[in-house]
């Protein structure tokens, strides 16, 4: 008798453990305790391990390509697909990775964290990255440097198609100081948060970002969709006084008081969307605007406010 109990102990413990590692599909491996030091298949090439105590994936000089599975496998045609278990994994980037496939990466259950310093190129045929259910969260951090490259028509860069869709989960996607490059037919869908942290969207002179659309908007009024540029800094400004116009925080909103009349005041919020635009007469004003960082920009004077 003692030794059932012992057995089921044993048993238990170790399902119990086992049910804590997350599952992760590399092309045609999945990865456990057994290979996760050094994962390697005829369709890996670099060095790519897992390090089970942190929860990290590490790509170095990685290159994976293209793994066609069986009808009914489990990752279908999904190059990386990780179950985060509900919690928090890393993808680590040192030196130059690629990743090819019918879907290069896709995410279900949790929180991911893509980051730096090295960096990523996915070229895929159907959606760069995909998060499906329960896909809280998908940072690109610390300096990485993402790029999608989608090949064919109707295609999606980053794209939750389940998470957003009927079942009132949410991904929000964060770029906090790092580069993300996309070429698709639509560069982001079904995204219900987009958060830019020490970044800015490229945008060209006259155009802005419409978060809503998930869209750069011409000074012609027309609708870019198929590029998106993400670049590690805030929005470009160089900080210049006037002793004519000062900005003050406040909550709610920020206080503007101008002396004289300006010609031309903009908000411009981290996205690079204009929040507020117009001319501006001498005086105390009230601007409400959302919690978040903004720049002030009025003929020659130019600042960064936090609003709170």
């Amino acid at each position: 008798m003692k030794r059932i109990v012992t057995f089921f102990m044993l048993m238990s413990l170790g399902l119990g453990a086992l049910a804590q590692y997350p599952f992760i599909q590399i092309a045609d491996v999945q990865v456990s305790p057994d290979n996760q030091d050094n994962i390697t298949s005829d369709y890996i090439s670099g060095t790519v391990r897992y390090d089970s105590t942190t929860r990290t994936l590490t790509l170095q000089n990685a290159y994976i390509s293209e793994y066609v599975s069986p009808p009914d496998y489990i990752d279908g045609g999904r190059s990386i697909y990780i179950s985060g278990r509900n919690q928090r994994f890393t993808i680590e980037l040192i030196g130059d990775n690629v990743v090819v496939g019918l879907v290069p990466i896709a995410f279900l259950e949790g929180d991911f964290d893509i980051k730096g310093p090295g960096s990523l190129t996915l070229n895929g045929q159907c959606w760069g990255i995909c998060g499906d259910l329960g896909t809280t969260s998908i940072r690109i951090c610390q300096g990485a440097d993402v790029r999608i490259c989608m090949s064919s028509q109707y295609t999606t860069g980053i794209f939750c198609p389940i998470t957003n869709v009927g079942t009132g989960d949410t991904t929000t996607l964060v770029i906090d100081n790092s580069r993300l490059v996309v070429t698709a037919t639509r560069c982001i869908g079904h995204i219900s948060g987009f958060q830019l942290i020490d970044s800015h969207i490229a945008i060209p002179e006259g155009a802005y970002f419409n978060p809503d659309s998930l869209s750069i908007v011409t000074a012609g009024g027309g609708i870019v969709t198929e590029f998106l540029e993400i670049l590690p800094g805030n929005v470009g400004v160089h900080e210049a006084k006037n002793p004519n116009f000062t900005v003050q925080n406040a909550p709610g909103g920020l206080y503007v008081t101008a002396i004289s009349d300006f010609s031309n005041v903009e908000v411009v919020n981290m996205l690079g969307q204009t929040v507020y635009g117009g001319r501006m007469s001498s005086g105390k004003h009230f601007i409400p605007l959302q919690k978040g960082f903004y720049v002030v920009r009025a003929d020659d004077y130019a600042t960064k406010v936090v609003v709170n």
